[in-house]
């Protein structure tokens, strides 16, 4: 069972991508206020502001002053602006979960790794193949890789 739960592990790891790293948050041509993780692919934006990725607790200081409406006497696009913000503030603490995760497994793939003297991988034929000394040292350092971008 650690064998298979030590693969999935290795499996995520190797795929996990960082998430939280930046957002974009940008007006468009109409006054409307956008947050993405990819930046605007138009040229028709004011100012486009790279916003790094934060826990939620203090985003949400910031998330009031970020909300604050372009235009007070229309209160359909405050409306649409403060949904934009929920929206992006969920995509945030999504984010930050994910790179807990991360995290977590980066520290329990390293352990593993330096605990065992034999790591075995699952091959795509359904058979197990012992990593050799050099693949295990390198898993290692991808391991302290994943541990330095995910837990800050």
């Amino acid at each position: 069972m650690k064998k298979a739960c030590f693969i999935i592990i290795s499996a995520l790891l190797t795929f996990a991508s960082a998430q939280a790293a930046t957002y974009y948050k940008w007006v468009d041509e109409n006054g409307q206020t956008h947050f993405s993780a990819t930046p605007p692919g138009n040229s028709a934006t004011n100012g486009v502001e790279e916003i790094k990725g934060r826990s939620s607790s203090s985003s949400a200081s910031n998330s009031a002053q970020a909300s604050q409406p372009q235009d007070q006497s229309n209160p359909e696009a405050a409306e649409e602006e403060k949904a934009s913000e929920e929206k992006f503030q969920q995509e945030l603490a999504e984010a930050e979960a994910s790179r807990k995760r991360n995290c977590e497994t980066a520290k329990r793939n390293k352990v593993e790794l330096t605990l065992k003297n034999r790591i075995k991988l699952l091959q795509d034929d359904g058979t197990y193949r012992t990593l050799s000394e050099d693949e295990k040292q390198h898993k290692i350092r991808q391991a302290d890789e994943a541990i330095d971008t995910y837990c800050k």
